[in-house]
């Protein structure tokens, strides 16, 4: 029996993340990833909600490192303020409040 250890089974997933062809492989991925709960998670994780070019992927990449809330996601997640997706932005928003940006948490209300 093969036995995996996590920061093999965070390469794996992050090679899937970045380069499998189908949108749903790739959000499954970014779901695994958020599942490790490990701070190894987040760079591909963070990488995948800025460059990825499906909206159903960034929107798993940011609800992943809201769940993880990890202050190092911040970034990312206020970047993704600024996506032409709606869900993006508005999971990105929930994101930072679960992490407890201050800040962001009023202004959650202005994305109804």
């Amino acid at each position: 029996m093969t036995v995996l250890r996590p920061r093999k089974v965070i390469d794996e997933l992050a090679t899937i993340l970045r380069r499998d062809t189908c949108p749903v492989v790739r959000h499954e991925a970014a779901y695994f990833l958020g599942t490790l709960k490990r701070r190894q998670v987040i760079a591909p994780l963070c990488d995948a909600l800025a460059k990825d070019p499906d909206t159903l992927v960034q929107h798993e990449a940011a609800e992943a490192l809201g769940d993880l809330g990890f202050a190092e996601a911040k970034l990312a997640l206020e970047n993704a303020k600024c996506s032409k997706s709606r869900a993006v932005r508005f999971t990105a928003q929930i994101a930072l409040v679960q992490i407890g940006s201050a800040h962001s948490q009023g202004s959650v209300k202005r994305l109804f």
